[in-house]
């Protein structure tokens, strides 16, 4: 007989999910492994109908007197039911296996041996001791399977005593018996699973009746009519009995054998197919469970799992574990750590664990049934499923550092390595996206100002920590925007939700976070930036229009000297301008055509010219002359700051040279930029140049603007000093402007301050300006300074100066810039001397020429 609700569980589920840590105090549930809520409360309902059934059949039996044979027969019907229920056959119907009981052989032989009542109360009996004693069944199943019992047992009695089988001794009664009983027995076997399985889901099975027939037909009418035919010989010639015994028995030893391998095999191609099955795209944790799935499939165990060792913390993870298993399985590998020995071992509890890895501390096991005991065949299968699951395993982690590559390959592929942020390529993916879903949005470019003095002056390890610094502080805008990259150098770029008034708010708290002071060492740097704004559709259409835009609106900002600016035609104009200055001052930087002018600086008291300012110009074939302010910026931001210094030193130089071959000598000073003074090599490349010309140094003033004296203090007084202890005079420009003060300067190595012309022009309008300029003369006379004023435009500001104090003298009053070929006459003219004598100060830190110099020997 095909049993219904035998040793299996009552509902094969999706099996157990629990994640266990051994560390933890529960388990995390994520499925149960019990049946599905009110199973078994309607299956106790359904057996509770069974019963009543079954109790009013029984109670129309017929009754006779017990005698002391039916009372031996009665007890060995009722071992040898439980003997039947408790241990079964395995029988194979086409792939499936099934549970063959046998225990159609304690009916039959109740049928013919024993009263109808004295049968039902053996089978009863048998079954109670067989399922729940023996077998340790759970109660509701036990309840089930005896109800059954009962019910096929008044049924088979039924249809024997139509047929008037009790006293069958052969003949087709006989054979009508043996298919009556099979039919009997497969029928109430097969409405008794659809009965168990309805009860269990909660809803009526259709289609397994007929199956249920199919499968349980044969094997019914095989047993009953091996004890049939053992019961007509027994009553005909006993004596005959052991043949078919002995048949039976060797055809049950070659079908065992049969199946046996044929499970085998099953087991194998299932363990293949699993394996297979498990791809590589699956972790190693979703390896480990299904493979503890399986197992418990495959073995029909109601407990296994897999357990896996974290390789850093050491910390043990079950997976295919459940609150009520974990800890048993967890004894059962411990104690098995304690047997050693190679491959699964057995543990106590009915259970058997085996390493799947040694090297990663990973083991399989398999809880049976407690009062089940584990043989070597169970022993070996557990090994051979712990092999494969080591080899999925193998495959799983493989897979997982193969798609952890991949992951970091994209990752490095789409972000910058020094901020951690993402990069171009991943801004022109978002930029993509945000097109394709067609919604407003804007592309903020940004770009550090004066980054490169940074560079220039600490060295690019510093400035990559400030870069670094910078990437934190955007990092946090990370959440609100679609995307922050860095796209290179000192530009980053940042893409939002939104128009323009999403945008500029943005763009002032990204300003304000990058222009928190950096500390650096000992240095405290402000880095501030300047923003540019496009959005989409006004302000561009594509990724390519969207970014030219944006970047056009940065250089806009740049302009403006740092600060938002939006797309417009403006920006678009002023940033073209731009990319042609930039695009065009390299060549002509290599091309000689930055040219120099020359404006004079005179004495106010005598009139005669002191020294002769260069200064740089430059006129673009498309664009026309463009400002010093214009190129020095594009020479700075380009690295050619250093170049175009050496041009211009140079050139000032070899006029200087020149006239005084012509018998002038005319002392010269050349404008130095900010990046230049924090230039180390400035000291060198000046001393150079002086010695290629064999001019001396004392002949040379650098004029230092006022903000890049005070830009960094200590890095400024190297230079200074060295070009001090080299003889070169240096200059203020432009003073006023900036921040310093007097006290500062006066700790420089500085010779002469000249007044910004803002200042001087304004002098006689009464705005205020003139106690101003005063003051400044006053204070830089008693320090000792050359005192220079910018912007004498009038006869009247010019006397005014002088009867203050003031040195010195230059602007548009006095002399316009002019071309150097022009110096000499314009001196010799303005004088009316054929020979110009350089006056000497006395007031001048540096000492006097008053007649024409020739270079010395050797120079």
């Amino acid at each position: 007989m095909l049993r219904s609700l035998g040793g299996a569980p009552i509902h094969r589920g999706t099996g157990v999910t629990f994640f266990m840590d051994h560390t933890a105090d529960m388990p995390q549930a994520t499925t149960s492994n019990g049946p599905p809520p009110g199973a078994v409360r309607r299956v106790w309902m359904l057996t509770a109908a069974v019963a009543v059934i079954s109790t009013v059949g029984t109670l129309v039996l017929p009754r006779s007197p017990i005698t002391g044979g039916d009372v031996l027969r009665v007890l060995l019907l009722t071992a040898l039911v439980a003997v039947t229920e408790r241990w079964s056959l395995s029988a194979r119907v086409g792939h499936v296996s099934h549970r063959l009981t046998l225990s159609e052989v304690p009916l039959v032989l109740g049928a013919f041996a024993v009263s109808p009542l004295l049968l039902v109360g053996a089978r009863l009996v048998g079954g109670i001791v067989g399922l729940q004693v023996l077998r340790r069944q759970e109660p509701y199943k036990t309840a089930y399977n005896v109800g059954y019992l009962w019910i096929e047992t008044l049924i088979v009695l039924n249809v024997l005593d139509l047929l008037g089988a009790s006293s069958i001794t052969g003949g087709p009664r006989a054979s009508l018996a043996i298919v009556a009983i099979a039919v009997s027995v497969a029928v109430t076997g097969a409405v008794a699973k659809v009965g168990a399985i309805s009860a269990t889901q909660g809803r009526l099975v259709r289609g397994l009746a007929l199956r249920g027939l199919r499968d349980g037909l044969g094997p019914s009418l095989a047993t009953a009519a091996a004890t049939t035919v053992g019961v007509v010989l027994y009553r005909t010639e006993p004596t005959l009995l052991w043949a078919p015994a002995v048949v039976l028995g060797v055809l049950m030893l070659a079908y065992r054998s049969h199946v046996q391998l044929v499970e085998a095999q099953d087991l194998q191609s299932s363990l293949i197919a699993i394996t297979q099955g498990i791809t590589g795209e699956s972790t190693p944790e979703e390896t480990a469970m299904l493979m503890a799935t399986a197992t418990r499939r495959i073995l029909d165990a109601p407990a296994a799992a897999i357990s896996l060792a974290d390789p850093d913390t050491g910390r043990r993870t079950w997976y295919g574990a459940d609150a009520d298993s974990w800890t048993m399985l967890e004894e059962a590998r411990l104690a098995a750590i304690r047997a050693a020995g190679p491959g699964a071992r057995h543990a106590p509890g009915g259970t058997i664990a085996a390493p799947v890895d040694a090297a990663t501390d990973s083991w399989l096991v398999v809880g049976y049934s407690r009062r089940s005991p584990t043989g070597e065949a169970d022993r070996q299968t557990v090994g051979m499923l712990a092999n494969h699951a080591a080899v999925a395993l193998a495959n799983a982690h493989r897979g997982a550092a193969l798609r952890a590559q991949a992951e970091q390959a994209t990752f490095e592929a789409t972000h910058d390595p020094l901020t951690g942020l993402a990069n171009r390529a991943a801004l022109i993916i978002a930029i993509e996206a945000a097109l394709v879903e067609d919604t407003t949005f804007a592309v903020l470019l940004i770009d550090l100002d004066n980054f490169k003095e940074i560079n220039d002056a600490l060295g690019h390890a510093a400035g990559d920590k400030v870069l670094g610094v910078i990437g934190q502080r955007l990092t946090p805008f990370v959440d609100e925007a679609r995307l922050v990259c860095r796209l290179g150098g000192d530009e980053f770029a940042v893409i939002i939700d939104g128009g323009e008034v999403s945008a500029r708010d943005v763009a002032g708290r990204i300003r304000d976070a990058i222009g928190a002071p950096v500390q650096l060492g000992s240095y405290t740097l402000q880095v501030g930036c300047s923003v540019g704004i496009a959005t989409y559709p006004h302000l561009g259409r594509d990724a390519d229009e969207l970014m030219t835009h944006a970047d056009l609106a940065m250089y806009e900002a740049k302009a403006r000297g740092g600060g938002v600016a939006v797309f417009g035609a403006a920006a678009g104009g002023r940033a073209m301008r731009q990319l042609a200055i930039s695009s065009g001052f390299r060549s002509a930087l290599g091309n000689g055509d930055i040219n120099l002018v020359f404006q004079p600086l005179v004495d106010l008291q005598t009139d005669r010219v002191v020294t002769m300012e260069a200064l740089s110009r430059w006129t673009h074939p498309d664009l026309g002359p463009v400002s010093p302010e214009e190129f020095v910026r594009v020479a700075e931001q380009s690295g050619l700051i250093t170049d175009l210094t050496h041009r211009v030193l140079d050139s000032a130089l070899s006029w200087h040279r020149r006239w005084l071959d012509a018998g002038e000598d005319l002392p010269v000073s050349v404008n130095v930029s900010a990046t230049s003074l924090l230039d180390t090599g400035l000291p060198r490349l000046v001393a150079t140049t002086l010695d290629a010309h064999g001019v001396r140094a004392d002949r040379l003033t650098l004029e230092l603007t006022e903000s890049s004296v005070i830009g960094d203090p200590q890095r400024t007084l190297e230079v200074l000093a060295r070009l001090q202890r080299l003889g070169v005079r240096t200059a203020i420009d432009d003073f006023g402007t900036g921040y310093s003060s007097l006290a500062y300067l006066a700790q420089l190595p500085v010779d002469e301050v000249k007044i910004d012309k803002s200042f001087v022009l304004p002098m006689l309008d009464g705005t205020g300006s003139l106690p101003l300029v005063a003051g400044i003369i006053r204070l830089c006379t008693e320090m000792g300074f050359d005192i220079v004023a910018e912007g004498i435009e009038t006869d009247e500001v010019q006397q005014t100066l002088r009867d203050m104090g003031c040195t010195r003298g230059q602007g548009f009053g006095i002399a316009r810039p002019m071309g150097p070929e022009a110096v000499v006459e314009w001196v010799r003219r303005h004088h009316g001397h054929r020979t110009l004598h350089v006056v000497a100060d006395p007031a001048r830190r540096g000492t006097g020429v008053t007649g024409p110099w020739r270079p010395a020997a050797g120079r």
